[in-house]
């Protein structure tokens, strides 16, 4: 895959974000455990 495609440009755009965004929901997913035990 050449460096400059368009397309491997458009799925990183993409990518990235989701795999920020799976990060933070299984960091409220752990928080919201947390605190349903603790309850």
């Amino acid at each position: 895959m050449p460096p400059h495609d368009p397309d491997s440009t458009v799925v990183n755009a993409f990518a990235v974000p989701t795999r920020l965004a799976s990060v933070h929901d299984l960091r409220a997913c752990k928080r919201v455990v947390s605190e349903v035990r603790a309850s």
